[in-house]
């Protein structure tokens, strides 16, 4: 290993890293929309009032002990026990509040660019959840981007007879 005075290490531009929070990116989400999101912090939610019980808990344990794929998991598992189905359908609506740019989640909508939780896919919630806390370097999209670079392959006189 290299020590670190020879290496040519430049700090990361704030610019960037701050884009896709303040721009956002448009990613294909699981049911086949694609929506404007941004990446959200664990402060800003927590700064939030009225959060469920159970997202509290999830964010607390965050700050203390950071974030991992199985905590994630763990949190999308609790839409499956009855006694969390209201908190956990209210977490979804908060973290799409925040992450959601355009269209924008909003209780009431009136605006062509506004809608309301109950018309995201409870799929597409979920993946927004898991991606939610990601950074802006990890968001990549759900769906494989198509190759630019595609031969076409030339067309032959004599082609066999089926038999």
């Amino acid at each position: 290993m290299e020590p670190l005075e020879e290496l040519d290490l430049q700090p990361s531009s704030g610019k960037k890293m701050r884009e896709i929070r303040e721009k956002g990116i448009v990613l294909p989400f699981p049911s086949g929309e694609d929506y404007r999101v941004r990446t959200v912090s664990v402060g800003r939610l927590l700064r939030r009032a009225n959060l469920p019980n159970i997202l509290i808990a999830f964010l607390t344990d965050a700050v203390y002990h950071g974030i991992s794929n199985q905590k994630i998991a763990n949190f999308l598992a609790l839409r499956e026990q009855q006694e969390n189905a209201v908190a956990f359908l209210e977490s979804m609506q908060i973290i799409c509040e925040e992450m959601f740019m355009e269209p924008r989640v909003v209780v009431n909508p009136q605006a062509d660019d506004e809608l309301t939780i109950d018309d995201i896919p409870i799929v597409d919630q979920g993946w927004a959840f898991d991606r939610c806390f990601r950074s802006a370097r990890e968001l990549r999209p759900f769906r494989p981007q198509p190759q630019a670079d595609v031969v076409s392959v030339p067309e032959t006189e004599s082609v066999p007879a089926l038999a």
